[in-house]
């Protein structure tokens, strides 16, 4: 004997267009290590607004820029939060991108 089997599927397919593409731009962070004050430079151009936002190793938000656009570079003050190791989360649209900032006497 032979044994058959038929299966029919339906798929739903959905067209979309206009999907957004976000371009996530390059970043440098001078000096690091710091004394607590870090230049944040964007490499390129973003249509899109930036954020940025620090976090401690706890994963508290100790700073945040608030949404920028169009700005090239952002200076982040984190002398009051003494030294250790902190992260910058940038987002741009729906990206998210982390470095370490290294705060140090």
């Amino acid at each position: 004997g032979t044994c058959e089997e038929l299966v029919e599927m339906q798929v739903l397919v959905e067209l979309c267009d206009g999907i957004e593409e976000t371009t996530v731009p390059q970043i440098h962070i001078v000096p690091n290590p710091s004394s607590g004050i870090f230049e944040v430079i964007l490499e390129g151009q973003t249509t899109s607004q930036v954020e940025f936002n620090v976090l401690d190793m706890s994963g508290r938000i100790v700073h945040s820029t608030g949404r920028i656009h169009g700005a090239a570079r952002t200076s982040i003050d984190l002398q009051p939060f003494g030294r250790g190791t902190y992260l910058l989360e940038m987002v741009v649209g729906n990206s998210r991108s982390y470095h370490h900032l290294m705060v140090m006497p």
